[in-house]
């Protein structure tokens, strides 16, 4: 998958939901501009100069999904087409001015400082000698 993120030159995924956002996440340590709803776990590590962000809009999963798939009160992110279609074509402008270039290596530096091994650490585990103190 390295020489996925290494050949690519913006990852697009105009996804109905995302908790952390895996795929984004390696896109951006790659240094690759991301284009994504504005909704979603990504917003903790992603810029809003360096990547693009889709609007979106908050429906109710029921109208979504399957009938026999119980979703009553959730409710998913649906990504406007047209602004897809347009942050798709910035990239491009982008990419075709050789803006994009610039682009990506700030997303890597800007999503490293929330996505090393520490910084995750005290985010979801919190203070390590805390931890350290009830490990020993």
């Amino acid at each position: 998958i390295k020489k996925f993120y290494e050949n690519a030159d913006v990852f697009c995924t105009p996804t109905r939901g995302e908790g952390f956002g895996m795929t984004i996440a390696q896109s951006a340590i790659s240094g690759v501009s991301c284009i994504v709803p504005s909704m979603g776990g990504h917003l903790d590590y992603l810029d809003r100069e360096n990547n693009y962000f889709i609007n979106c809009q908050l429906e109710p999963a029921s109208n979504m999904l399957s009938e026999f798939y119980s979703a009553k009160d959730m409710n998913l992110v649906e990504c406007s087409l047209s602004s897809t279609r347009k942050m798709l074509r910035l990239a491009y402008n982008d990419w075709k001015s050789n803006k994009l270039y610039d682009k990506s290596q700030k997303v890597k530096l800007y999503a490293k400082k929330f996505l090393d091994e520490q910084s995750i650490f005290n985010k979801f585990i919190g203070n390590d000698t805390i931890v350290k103190k009830k490990c020993y």
